[in-house]
């Protein structure tokens, strides 16, 4: 929804319409970080300044370690090398982010290794 369709703003109209009263913001960036988790949180509360409408939010704001999401990985891994052999590497490869947010302490890139690293203790 951040940057597909139905936009944020498309969303929470119908939400808004329909009168939903309990949102789950959930952005499917597990490893969050400014540009991406942040940006989602955002738009959501940005929309919300200027009218009388507030439902309930949770903000789901990472799970780059949550057990269930490091399982999946690791099922959808083994899945790979039982279906076209193990190979002597795995290269993990994560969307890029500018320098500058790791600079400024932007912890996507820790999150990163983190996940990489859970992932292939439990393979």
């Amino acid at each position: 929804m951040r940057y597909g369709s139905p936009s944020i703003k498309e969303a929470m109209d119908i939400f808004k319409k329909e009168k939903i009263s309990k949102i789950l913001v959930f952005p499917l960036y597990p490893q969050a970080g400014s540009p991406t988790t942040s940006s989602t949180f955002d738009a959501v509360t940005d929309y919300l300044r200027n009218i009388s409408w507030m439902p309930d939010l949770r903000f789901v704001s990472g799970y780059h370690d949550h057990n269930a999401y490091i399982s999946a990985l690791v099922r959808s891994v083994n899945n790979s090398f039982n279906e076209h052999g193990r190979p002597d590497k795995l290269i993990f490869s994560f969307h890029g982010m500018p320098y500058r947010y790791l600079e400024k302490g932007d912890p996507y890139y820790c999150f990163c290794h983190k996940t990489a690293r859970l992932t292939g203790e439990k393979n």
